[in-house]
């Protein structure tokens, strides 16, 4: 027989040994998969976090004066800018279509000092780019893959999302701000779900987040979002209450312009 085990010695539980049915022991192992799994997570995110925060807090590298600094300045009209290409002034880059694709591509070429030509057909930013929801989101939905996908590179998306929406807030704050999302829980069981899922993404966001995440109870969802559905109508379940967190929204056609 082997010896007993010292008085005070740790003690490994394994669920073979309890003769459980092959289902519970089956749920056994991948319940504690996923608590390491997920444990692993929370340990990098803190991690990122804590280094991401230095890194932002780094000085940026010094960019090249931008021509429109210049408040003196005064901007050409359409049909000197038409007359303009049609000299025969050579360009290092052509850019067609003046959507946030191609305005952004034309922003960064003509910071790194190249001679760059745009083209629009139609207004600027009136085509795709005047359909999108209007949110500079930090990637909350990449945080969900992140974890249980754990995919490291949904991970990496969102702390580029949250950084460059932390850039857009401190480049244009008259056009970007702030806006509360409320995620409802019709489950007693949604409540801790949604809240460690949203604790979460505040410890990646660090210094990049807006405010943290907090539960409101039925009465407060429903002060601030009156239009909120009380019963669920697929299954009939009562509001509990909403993990609201904030995340940006902008005006999509005057950033692009």
């Amino acid at each position: 027989r082997p010896a007993p085990p010292h008085e005070g010695a740790p003690r490994t539980l394994n669920p073979e040994s309890l003769n459980l049915p092959p289902t519970t022991t089956r749920t056994m192992h991948f319940i504690a998969r996923r608590l390491l799994a997920g444990g692993g997570v929370a340990a990098a995110a803190a991690g990122a976090a804590a280094l991401g925060a230095i890194q932002l807090g780094m000085p940026e590298a010094q960019l090249p004066t931008e021509p429109w600094a210049d408040v003196t300045r005064v901007a050409k009209s359409r049909k000197e800018q038409i007359g303009a290409l049609r000299a025969g002034k050579e360009f290092d880059v052509l850019i067609i279509g003046g959507g946030a694709t191609g305005v952004g591509s034309a922003l960064d070429a003509a910071t790194r000092g190249l001679n760059v030509a745009l083209v629009e057909a139609e207004d600027f930013g009136s085509g795709t780019s005047s359909r999108s929801t209007k949110l500079v989101h930090g990637g909350v939905r990449y945080l969900e893959k992140a974890v249980f996908q754990l995919d490291y590179g949904q991970f990496k998306l969102v702390f580029e999302a949250l950084h460059e929406r932390r850039n857009l807030l401190r480049n244009a704050p008259h056009l970007v701000h702030a806006l509360p999302i409320a995620t409802p829980c019709y489950h007693l069981w949604e409540v801790p779900y949604y809240w460690a899922g949203m604790k979460a993404y505040d410890l990646v966001a660090g210094l990049s987040g807006l405010t943290m995440s907090r539960f409101c109870n039925a009465a407060e969802s429903l002060a601030m979002f009156p239009t909120m559905a009380v019963v669920r109508g697929d299954d009939g379940a009562s509001l509990k209450g909403t993990i609201v967190y904030q995340d940006g929204q902008f005006d999509d056609a005057r950033l692009n312009v």
